[in-house]
């Protein structure tokens, strides 16, 4: 909730930010400005890439990944993990850049940039989660962010 009223508070009333999160109210390991860093690059960068116009989704919800056990019997308990999902209405990506994470990367031959994403990718590795990018040509673009739950 804290880090909805900074976003709010920082792009303004815009009817192109749709929030709905879903999330229990669970620790992560990461500090409260580090994950509102996080979700307002993804936001702004997913708005910039919709030049012509769309909107931008924040979903939250929790997840268990099971541990692939590799000893015979072996009973690891899956991790939980708090899941927040940006996504945009834009023209999506036909295929994943392993750059995206690097500084400046350029994403199409309009000149976007997404800017900060090696910010993003080295905030969620310290906090002991992951990025997933999915996109599908004609339909947007979706971040994953995985976030350990503490």
């Amino acid at each position: 909730a804290e880090i909805e009223i900074g976003i709010r508070k920082l792009v303004g009333p815009t009817p192109w930010l749709k929030m709905t999160p879903e999330a229990s109210r669970t620790l992560v390991r990461a500090e409260r400005d580090s994950l509102q860093q996080v979700t307002t690059n993804l936001i702004m960068n997913l708005r910039d890439a919709m030049p012509a116009g769309g909107v931008v989704t924040i979903d939250t919800h929790n997840i268990a990944v099971p541990v692939d056990d590799t000893a015979e019997g072996a009973t690891t308990p899956p991790v939980e993990f708090v899941v927040v999902e940006v996504s945009n209405t834009g023209h999506g990506r036909q295929f994943f850049d392993p750059q995206l994470f690097e500084p400046a990367f350029i994403t199409s031959a309009s000149g976007v940039i997404m800017l900060g994403l090696v910010i993003l990718h080295d905030i969620v590795a310290a906090a002991g989660g992951f990025v997933e990018v999915g996109a599908d040509s004609g339909v947007g673009t979706t971040f994953r962010v995985f976030l350990p739950v503490v």
